[in-house]
């Protein structure tokens, strides 16, 4: 069963690229009218990933969803297969240097057993982050769902004295590289498998030009409910070598402010960024990066960073009164402090390995990230991967999370 719809969700897209974008013979689409230029792009990803079994402890959720909980000490998973197949088309149109506009449609699929637990890690990229609800759920049976959405649909004007850009775009404030403190427009976790696309928001982002490398940045984000509502600004300016930017705002009722500074030392680029949060519920909270990345020699690229969120665990024993917060993306983590490194290397043109590393410093458990990209042919990426958990105990936060293999084909268009 799991066969025939992964087959029927990649058949099925290859056919809507061959009817909405006959040029596919073609990379590159462009036409002319007036000074505007439109641009035809995009592509076809299918990822497959197999999970190991894990017995995940009630204990941990129990404190507050104990109703939708089996009467089991663990929740036992059986290994499984998920196949995730996403079609993006991409129109962008520009005008010069001054006008701009851009549309991102995503349609895809998710083959996946109907009978788990817990959710998996591919994640169908529900658009809770948006004010209008563009997207559409067009299939749902156990096992099996078709969903679609208008991903970027914004328009930007771009005059010498700023920038203002309307509507769905995505939003990136940080200085981070695995972990981001002032990045407050759904980022990642290190260990999310598809990180290719960051989800849209809904925003009027204005920016006013204070100099060469200087700016200032108002962003307005509502959502449904108006106390949702996400009002932030931002400065960034260089000043003798340094690169600085302080924000603040709120975001969905809580009091945030931060800063960030980077600068090249030794052939490296070191950074530091952190922010201090006042909840309208709970106890206030801070986290901050401090990282450093540089070349080194044969093509080979390293980063090393240093997380800490204040209202992480102290140890092992208190992760119960940090899970609903990381559920919920308050937290990246259950514990208050991590370490990570990555380290790739440009074997070829064509073939690329790495591996990410990062230690829970609370309980020692870890996290390894192998994988390999090769590029067989123009415009077709071939990845292979895994997530690694680690632990000498049944304690530790990375000890909760299955071993996950997956391999993915990316063609472009």
């Amino acid at each position: 069963m799991m066969r025939k719809a992964s087959a029927l969700i990649t058949c099925t897209y290859i056919a809507i690229v061959l009817l909405i974008c006959p040029s596919t013979a073609y990379p590159l689409v462009t036409a002319k009218d007036g000074e505007w230029t439109i641009r035809f792009t995009g592509y076809l990803k299918n990822i497959t990933t197999y999970t190991e079994s894990i017995n995940f402890p009630v204990s941990l959720l129990s404190e507050f969803m104990e109703d939708s909980l089996p009467p089991l000490g663990e929740i036992e998973e059986q290994d499984h297969c998920d196949n995730l197949t996403r079609l993006r088309i991409r129109m962008a149109a520009r005008r010069g240097g001054t006008f701009a506009w851009e549309l991102q449609y995503e349609m895809h699929g998710l083959a996946t057993p109907p009978d788990l637990m817990l959710p998996g890690f591919i994640d169908t990229g529900a658009a809770t982050e948006q004010w209008l609800p563009i997207h559409t759920t067009l299939y749902d049976e156990p096992g099996y769902k078709i969903f679609h959405i208008l991903d970027r649909a914004w328009f930007r004007w771009t005059p010498k004295w700023g920038e203002l850009i309307l509507g769905r775009q995505a939003i990136t404030w940080t200085m981070g590289r695995l972990w981001y403190p002032t990045d407050l427009f759904g980022p990642f976790l290190p260990f999310d498998i598809d990180q290719d696309e960051k989800r849209g928001v809904d925003a009027v982002n204005f920016a006013i030009n204070l100099g060469t490398f200087s700016s200032f940045r108002v962003i307005y984000a509502p959502l449904e409910r108006q106390e949702d509502a996400r009002v932030g600004a931002r400065l960034k300016s260089t000043v003798k070598g340094f690169d600085i930017h302080l924000m603040g705002g709120y975001f969905s009722g809580d009091r945030v402010f931060g800063g960030g500074i980077s600068h090249n030392l030794f052939k490296a680029v070191v950074r530091a960024e952190g922010a201090y949060t006042h909840p309208l519920e709970g106890g206030d909270r801070w986290s901050m990066v401090v990282n450093a990345d540089r070349a080194l020699p044969h093509n080979t690229y390293c980063l090393i960073e240093y997380y800490h969120q204040s209202a992480g665990a102290s140890s092992a024993d208190d992760y119960y009164k940090t899970f609903p917060l990381f559920s919920e993306g308050t937290l990246h983590g259950l514990a208050r402090d991590y370490i990570g490194m990555l380290v790739s290397r440009q074997v070829t043109a064509l073939l690329k390995p790495g591996v990410l590393g990062i230690v829970n410093l609370q309980d020692s458990s870890l996290f390894l990230g192998p994988n390999v990209e090769w590029k067989p042919i123009e415009k077709v990426v071939i990845t292979a991967a895994a997530n690694l958990f680690v632990s000498d105990t049944s304690e530790s936060e990375f000890s909760l999370f299955p071993n996950t293999y997956y391999a993915s084909a990316k063609i472009y268009f």
